[in-house]
């Protein structure tokens, strides 16, 4: 499996700073490996509706996926250290934790020198400036040679909303409360669903009150919380890509397909 098959079957890809051309001349087997897992990732529907960050169910399935065919993650910890010397002696040393940070997956090349991988689902964007921030000081350091992020892709939202209206359609429609236990009934216990709040309440009986109906402004005012502009989806990361937050970095941006959504 290849990053061109994963282009055909709906992945959106975008490369930084010849991030590919890296991957394809001195990762070859380990990419090989990685786009198998993203052509086998398949997520349920519920993943649209119940909990989101990096920890729906699809993304975990997905996580343990990458940690069979051997991308770990890893501990990252840097740190600052100053020291005061005169001639050849050393005076004072300080030394202070800088930063710590779990990465979600990584792979190393037999240089001590890898490849980081971070999947970020559906969090606030500012979430890409630290992964590009950590990726950035990781390439500095020489401790990997590219980056990667799995997102949402740039279409996602306008193809997301129709699919949960048809399964929204189904539940019992007699009022907000009785439309919310039943989307909680379908979810199960594993996933939450704290939808809506008195504002949002409030929102989706605005709405109603202009004509429409019960299930399209319930889905409008979700999906405008859950899934708002300032998330995290290709869309996002490529304005941190135009801003220059990653620098010099390979970094390699993988857009999640709705095709992949049961």
């Amino acid at each position: 499996m290849k990053l061109e098959d994963l282009k055909t079957s709906g992945w959106e890809i975008h490369s930084e700073n010849h991030a590919h051309l890296i991957l394809l001349d001195k990762y070859e087997k380990e990419l090989e490996e990685f786009c198998a897992v993203l052509a086998g990732a398949k997520f349920d529907i519920k993943t649209l509706i119940g909990s989101g960050g990096g920890q729906a169910p699809g993304t975990l399935k997905m996580r343990d996926a990458f940690y069979e065919a051997g991308w770990h993650n890893v501990n990252v910890e840097i740190k600052k250290e100053v020291s005061l010397n005169s001639g050849n002696k050393n005076i004072r040393v300080n030394t202070d934790n800088y930063s710590t940070h779990e990465i979600d997956h990584f792979k190393m090349s037999d240089d001590k020198i890898g490849v980081a991988c971070e999947i970020e689902w559906n969090s606030k964007d500012g979430i890409f400036d630290r992964d590009l921030q950590n990726f950035r000081t990781l390439y500095d350091q020489k401790l990997i040679d590219v980056g990667i992020i799995i997102t949402r892709s740039s279409e996602f939202l306008k193809i997301t909303p129709p699919k949960i209206i048809n399964i929204f359609r189904s539940f019992d429609l007699q009022s907000i409360a009785s439309l919310s236990s039943s989307i909680r009934d379908y979810l199960g216990p594993q996933q939450k669903f704290e939808f809506p709040t008195t504002a949002q309440k409030e929102a989706i009986e605005k709405k109603i009150g202009i004509g429409k109906n019960l299930v399209e402004s319930y889905v409008e005012v979700f999906i405008s919380n859950k899934y708002s502009t300032t998330h995290t989806d290709m869309n996002r990361l490529k304005l941190k890509f135009e801003r220059g937050v990653h620098f010099r970095t390979p970094v390699l941006g993988l857009g999640i397909p709705d095709v992949i959504i049961n």
